[in-house]
């Protein structure tokens, strides 16, 4: 079990650092800062700059805590908070990524929060320092996660409110 948790851990940490880096620095064939705030603007994630850099530390520093195994509880609610933003521009197109969906984004959730309920396994900073991994921890880091989507969603839900009426009276 700890090598198949080392396995996720590095398999998840280090795609979700590749999703950062392309936001923060266009590295991996990635839109870079520019861009995706154009793209997080069109999505009404606003201040559009601000938000790029958000979700890039969340993934890049969230990705490294997941890759190390440190702080497992930290890095599984960082990646559920940042992964179900990411969801939600794509929730009209469904669950397939094939067809624009959230399927990627959901996926790499999922890989966080089993993590967060299993702990981070004997391979890890967490086991190496030996540190308890109560039941409860798993479940907080996902509400903890999910929680803290809610202002983000909140003002995003406002804006596309707000730019509607603008939308139609220039259509």
């Amino acid at each position: 079990m700890d090598i198949g948790l080392l396995i996720l851990r590095l398999t998840l940490g280090l795609l979700i650092i590749g999703h950062g880096t392309q936001k923060a620095f266009g590295w991996f064939h990635g839109m870079g800062p520019t861009a995706t705030a154009e793209l997080f603007n069109k999505w009404a994630f606003r201040p559009s700059r601000a938000m790029v850099y958000l979700a890039a530390a969340s993934e890049c520093f969230g990705g490294l805590l997941m890759v190390l195994g440190m702080a497992t509880p930290l890095a599984t609610a960082m990646l559920v908070g940042t992964l179900s933003v990411a969801c939600v521009p794509n929730l009209a197109n469904g669950l397939w990524a094939t067809r624009g969906g959230y399927e990627l984004a959901l996926l790499y959730a999922a890989m966080a929060v089993v993590v967060g309920f299993t702990g981070s396994g004997r391979y890890s900073v967490d086991g190496v320092a030996g540190l308890p991994h109560p039941l409860w921890v798993g479940p907080a880091a996902l509400v903890v996660g999910l929680v803290s989507t809610l202002p983000i969603l909140a003002r995003r839900h406002t804006l596309l409110a707000r730019d509607a009426p603008a939308a139609a009276r220039s259509a």
